[in-house]
Parts: structure tokens; sequence; C-alpha cells
């Protein structure tokens, strides 16, 4: 799953992908899954296009996803500038 992330020391959003659940010094997997988001305390890491890792919680995660689908399942990103436009006639 790819997602646009605010990274700091970035002024526009960077590119990641979830990698994995995270998982405290006993092995188990860290947080809860509950039907009310606010409740789900589940850890993800991602890794950004640079190599660098986060830990993410779920609900950042589909926060993100939300804000950057709409209502048919496409998704949108915003452009910050257009380069070499060039119109004919």
């Amino acid at each position: 799953m790819e997602l646009a992330l605010g990274k700091e020391g970035h002024d526009t959003p960077q590119f990641a992908k979830v990698t994995k659940r995270l998982r405290d010094h006993r092995g188990n997997p860290i947080g809860t899954a509950h039907d009310n988001p606010i409740l789900d305390t589940r850890m993800y890491e991602v890794e950004f296009f640079d190599g660098s890792k986060q830990a993410l919680s779920a609900n950042v995660i589909a926060e993100n996803l939300f804000a950057s689908v709409d209502e048919e399942g496409h998704r949108h990103l915003l452009l910050d500038s257009i380069v070499g436009f060039r119109k004919d006639g």
C-alpha cells in the first residue's frame, strides 16, 4: 500500500509504503484492532522511497488513505506546478 505522507524536512508529501506491522520485544503485534477507529491502537512501519522508516498508527494510515481517494475509489494528488506547458495554435 502506497501513501503520500508529510515528512519532517520536506515541503511536499513524500511517498512511502507500509512494510509491516510493528512487534514488541516478545514478538507480539503492537496495539489492538477496534471497530471504533479512535480506539484502534495498531502500529505499522512505513518506508519512504529514500529508505528512511517511520512508525505510524493505523489511524494515521487510514486518514491518509481516505484523504487521497474520492467517493468512487479513484486516487488523486494535488499538483504543485506545471512545467513546460505548450499550446499549439
